[in-house]
């Protein structure tokens, strides 16, 4: 968690932070600077879609944290993610249109179409390396669709994340897009119920992630599927009952009761590697015509274990 009280190095910090400036490795327009006059300005700053990653502290917190913007300035900047620090006091207006409820906090913020979209809250070590992570995770969708490793290591293998809610839906012959769009919609609603938890919700097409079905004992009538999955302890818990909102809050709240069981070690031990697989517009009801390298690697995955090294059609 973030530290409250580092005011021992406060002054080793900013002599730190001011040599490297004069030694020109940072600049001071790399970081911008938030106040009650200017948060209209950054939050529209990058034209149709802003992402900034905002640090809220008082005087004499975490004085380590502007080090931090200014190591990781250019990291972001690459992402298109702008960082903004908060040193100022700000008024309750700006408090309440941000959402800030705490000092320190640090926020990833995107702003479009005059409104804010996604305003999320980090939770995790304050190190520069897990924030960049978190940071680049944040442009995926809260429930996000598993088209490769990324979005695994995002959503569940990312350190931070206490457990992952992974579901595997109908193919679109089963469930066309409307169908699919309401299951994703009513996730996105049970997903609102856990915030304060830091879990990573994801889902697949039938039969497109088969190494992660076969790893979670997913049989071919059972979609969709929901899993909670927990990799520190390598098990998960399947989903039983009636697919609605209401019962699947339910299971989440209280996973080990007796009506849904005792969790289940991962087969092998280990989630699998997510394969690539080509991303679904919510309004196409098919799926485009799939890359004939994509599907041969796709279907020689299925026999890899019986050769003692992997090729592939594409190499």
């Amino acid at each position: 968690m973030l530290c409250k009280t580092c005011k021992r190095y406060s002054g080793l910090i900013e002599w730190i932070s001011n040599y490297f400036m004069k030694q020109g490795k940072f600049r001071n327009d790399t970081i911008a600077s938030l106040n009650d006059y200017n948060y209209r300005d950054i939050l529209r700053s990058g034209g149709n879609l802003t992402k900034l990653l905002i640090a809220f502290f008082d005087k004499g917190q975490n004085p380590e944290i502007e080090l931090y913007w200014l190591l990781m300035a250019d990291q972001l900047k690459a992402k298109n993610i702008i960082p903004v620090i908060k040193k100022n006091a700000l008024s309750k207006k700006v408090h309440v249109t941000l959402d800030v409820k705490s000092y320190p906090s640090i926020k990833y913020i995107e702003f479009s179409q005059n409104a804010i979209s996604k305003n999320n809250d980090y939770r995790g070590l304050m190190n520069t390396n897990d924030i960049i992570k978190w940071a680049n995770c944040q442009h995926m969708s809260n429930i996000a669709q598993i088209i490769n490793e990324n979005v695994l290591k995002c959503k569940c293998r990312r350190r931070g994340v206490t457990a992952c809610v992974l579901v595997f839906l109908q193919k679109l012959s089963v469930c066309d897009k409307e169908c699919r769009n309401d299951y994703l919609k009513m996730m996105a609603q049970a997903s609102t119920e856990f915030t304060e938890r830091e879990w990573g919700w994801a889902w697949a097409t039938a039969g497109q992630q088969r190494h992660l079905e076969k790893a979670l004992g997913v049989q071919w009538t059972e979609y969709p599927a929901l899993f909670l999955v927990n990799l520190s302890k390598s098990e998960f818990m399947p989903f039983k009952g009636p697919f609605n909102r209401q019962t699947i809050v339910n299971f989440l709240k209280r996973p080990q009761s007796k009506e849904y069981g005792q969790g289940r070690l991962i087969i092998s031990g280990l989630l699998p590697e997510a394969v690539q697989i080509r991303f679904w517009p919510k309004s196409v009801s098919t799926y485009p015509k799939p890359n004939l390298c994509i599907l041969l690697s796709a279907i020689i995955i299925e026999f890899q274990l019986h050769f003692s090294t992997y090729f592939s059609p594409c190499s």
